[in-house]
């Protein structure tokens, strides 16, 4: 699986992308091991499979994925049906799910950001944590 998505991220083949997340999540290949490629993908907007991404993320609740999700809501996001207001909602779960002290401190700063969606999303999580 690693191998398949290394390889997918240097030619950028989003056909291909598809099914490689596809056999994936079939066979549930998706573990500690993929994380750190999976953080590469999050941050790079040609494959179309963010909002899945950063659910896996979540699964993981790995702390190291803090700063990936965090820079993955901030790309511009206008060519999504939504405008990424799915996919910020989901990194906010991921982040929210690793309840650390650097991640709680992270939706507290988030909550105070410019970009609205953003903002709306930290502030949720923190209500619902009771942060």
């Amino acid at each position: 699986m690693i191998q398949a998505l290394e390889e997918n991220a240097f030619v950028k083949n989003k056909k291909l992308s598809e099914d490689v997340f596809y056999i994936g999540f079939v066979l549930h290949l998706f573990t500690d091991q993929t994380t750190p490629i999976l953080c590469k993908y999050i941050t790079t907007t040609w494959h179309g499979r963010q909002e899945d991404i950063a659910s896996l993320l979540k699964e993981r609740k790995d702390p190291k994925t803090l700063p990936f999700l965090v820079k993955a809501m901030y790309q511009n996001w206008n060519h999504l049906y939504d405008y990424g207001d799915a996919f910020i909602r989901k990194c906010m779960f991921a982040i929210a799910s690793m309840n650390t002290e650097e991640s709680n401190e992270k939706l507290m700063k988030l909550s105070e950001s410019e970009n609205e969606t953003i903002k709306k999303y930290a502030f949720h999580q923190i209500q619902k944590n009771k942060l």
